[in-house]
């Protein structure tokens, strides 16, 4: 589950889908914030869009998060000039995100039992708009092809704390990277190679339900299962969700991809003394 929250807990949307469908790397991360982008109404006194979220390099402090931006400025209303990417210290700040994460948690861990993925939809509901996420563009490899390696960029990558995309008259856009949350000292430069723009830009779709659970998760569930329902478990139609991930399992014949997922900062939500 990703939580955006625009503005305020009021304005939550929740993009969810199981790990046989996509996985949870920084290419669905920002097809979910491109969404997002595209259909956020902006008022004409909107300068900037300033985007907030968890440092995680994995999925949302990375270039392709950047990549995406400058993209999707490329094409946002000729009254935004910049987008501006700050990225809290880990463990010392909660964005209204947490929050969500923190609710939901806790009504998750009340539930004995939870066998299908719309029980945990119905919860999300409660929280938020909920989008079921499809269309996930394969940005890291488009923008492999077009983006210097950040080791090759006009600042530090990892030290920065904050980003600044801006565009010119002529719709190119140029990134900057500061160090430091209230101290400008940067400078505005190109991060492409020669000869490329963020205009042309156009990332091919990642195909839907090609994941493979690894054996390890499968193994677990289906003990978990045949402890709860007995060894005929997969005769029943409740359960088909899981013979239809086993069975891609099986099939499956390379690796699967191992994944650096980030931790969420859940706050308390329980008031404590």
């Amino acid at each position: 589950m990703l939580v955006i929250s625009i503005l305020n807990r009021d304005n939550v949307t929740l993009y969810t889908w199981t790990e046989d469908e996509y996985r949870k790397g920084a290419n669905e991360i920002a097809s979910a914030v491109y969404n997002t982008l595209q259909y956020t109404m902006l008022n004409e006194n909107v300068k900037t869009v300033r985007l907030v979220a968890d440092g995680c390099g994995a999925q949302n402090k990375n270039s392709i998060m950047v990549g995406m931006c400058s993209k999707w400025l490329t094409q946002a209303p000729h009254h935004i000039k910049t987008v501006e990417l700050v990225f809290p210290i880990p463990g010392h700040s909660f964005i209204p995100p947490d929050q969500i994460f923190g609710l939901v948690e806790k009504e998750i861990k009340r539930m004995e039992t939870i066998l299908k993925p719309a029980e945990y939809i119905e919860i999300f509901n409660k929280y938020g708009t909920v989008v079921l996420l499809n269309n996930v563009k394969d940005w890291k490899t488009a923008l492999g092809n077009i983006n210097r390696p950040t080791g090759n960029w006009h600042f530090q990558f990892n030290q920065c704390k904050r980003f600044f995309l801006k565009r010119n008259r002529s719709n190119d856009v140029y990134v900057r990277g500061e160090p430091n949350y209230n101290a400008d000292i940067g400078s505005y430069k190109s991060v492409l190679k020669r000869g490329k723009t963020f205009i042309d830009l156009n990332p091919d779709l990642v195909e839907k339900d090609k994941v493979a659970v690894k054996g390890d998760k499968i193994k677990d569930v289906d003990a978990l299962l045949k402890k709860h329902f007995g060894d005929n478990w997969n005769s029943r139609d409740d359960l088909n969700f899981y013979k239809k991930v086993m069975l891609r399992a099986d099939n499956e014949t390379e690796d699967c991809e191992d994944e650096d997922v980030c931790k969420v900062a859940v706050p308390d939500t329980d008031l404590r003394i």
